[in-house]
């Protein structure tokens, strides 16, 4: 063959296999790099070049070709996450990307991730000791990533879609009854953070979200309550950041028990010289730190008033349980809560409704039995 100019690449026989190569130098990111495509004969190895050349002419090569996963979730997270998601966000994505995927596939190229692949890295994971629960949030993470990929024409489809990770199994939501939540505010009454417990049983409320409030965020006179903001804790800084979505950002109407525990807790502030824009903070007047919460306040205030070792965001499943068995409507309970629909609430609390059905049923016999009686 005639030597080719510079730029048009070349093809050649390899000597150990047989197999035609055509290679040609082309812009990937930015840099230029030799692509190297394969083929069982000289025609498709010239097929092959001409497709390099058309690609790149048209610069939209397929770098899955080359970029290996390692690279492209680098760029994947400073080009999208960091610009569009929440700071807790990028950092959570980073950690389990970088620390249960990119060990074992961080050196593939795009192109090699298969689904068999894919789904054997699961299995792998699953032998070290990964929990189901974490191996779909792997998947999750990498089917978000990849999917950018087929958006930047990278992919021609993401790889995840022929996988199924394990699934977990179904987790025993923990909550207090109503004699338990009386006996866990008898005691909790002698604490410093009353009004909070009171709000977190009886408000529905996420513990970033409780965390977060602040005095304006009230509106005492008309008893109601603006959740609009979150407290999360960004690589140990802690930050106020909009609550996720539309939905979550939500009045609150509070019982009037509710309104005079932060009214006396207000006061309370002052008494001691606690200045903060903070409803509930430390004797500092700065934000609640999670961790030192729980240990110090939460845990012991269940052991001493003798009650199940809970998590606090099963008081917020507590205050939902409690409204749906007293018959309130589960479209104020969603309201409430800040779900996205009805349907979720009704399917995260399908437990209450066994109960909602008998007091339904007895309802209609109060109804009807006059009129039986009538006909009778």
């Amino acid at each position: 063959m005639s030597k080719r100019a510079r730029g048009e690449g070349s093809i050649f026989q390899r000597k150990r296999d047989g197999l035609w190569c055509a290679a040609a130098f082309v812009e990937i990111d930015g840099i230029r790099q030799r692509v190297v495509k394969y083929g069982k004969t000289q025609q498709d190895a010239l097929a092959n070049l001409n497709d390099l050349k058309k690609l790149a002419a048209s610069e939209e090569l397929l770098a899955a070709e080359s970029i290996t996963l390692s690279r492209y979730i680098d760029r994947w997270l400073e080009d999208v996450v960091r610009t569009k998601d929440r700071p807790t966000t990028y950092t959570t994505y980073q950690i389990i990307l970088s620390k249960h995927v990119l060990p074992f596939l961080g050196s593939l190229t795009l192109r090699k991730l298969t689904p068999l692949r894919i789904q054997h890295f699961y299995t792998v994971l699953e032998k070290r000791g990964c929990s189901p629960s974490m191996i779909r949030n792997v998947h999750a993470r990498l089917r978000t990533a990849l999917g950018q990929a087929v958006e930047w024409r990278l992919l021609v489809r993401n790889p995840t879609d022929g996988v199924t990770p394990p699934r977990p199994p179904k987790r025993t939501m923990q909550v207090l009854d109503e004699a338990q939540v009386q006996r866990f505010l008898r005691q909790a009454k002698e604490l410093p953070y009353y009004a909070l417990y009171l709000l977190a049983v009886t408000g529905g409320l996420r513990q970033g979200e409780l965390f977060a409030l602040r005095w304006s965020d009230f509106d005492l006179r008309a008893r109601t309550l603006h959740v609009s903001h979150t407290l999360q804790d960004v690589k140990g800084q802690l930050e106020l950041a909009e609550t996720k979505t539309h939905r979550s950002r939500r009045p609150v109407l509070l019982p009037r028990k509710v309104v005079e525990a932060l009214v006396a807790h207000r006061l309370e502030m002052e008494e001691k010289g606690i200045e903060s824009d903070f409803c509930f903070c430390d004797s500092h007047g700065k934000p609640l730190r999670k961790s030192n919460f729980i240990r110090r306040s939460f845990k012991p205030l269940l052991r001493k008033a003798g009650l199940p070792d809970i998590r606090f965001h099963d008081l917020r499943h507590t205050a939902a349980t409690l409204l749906l068995a007293r018959g309130v409507n589960p479209k104020v309970v969603q309201e409430r809560l800040g779900h996205a629909n009805v349907s979720l609430t009704l399917d995260v609390y399908s437990h209450v409704l066994p109960s909602m059905q008998q007091d339904a049923a007895d309802r209609l016999d109060d109804l009807l039995s006059p009129g039986l009686a009538a006909v009778a």
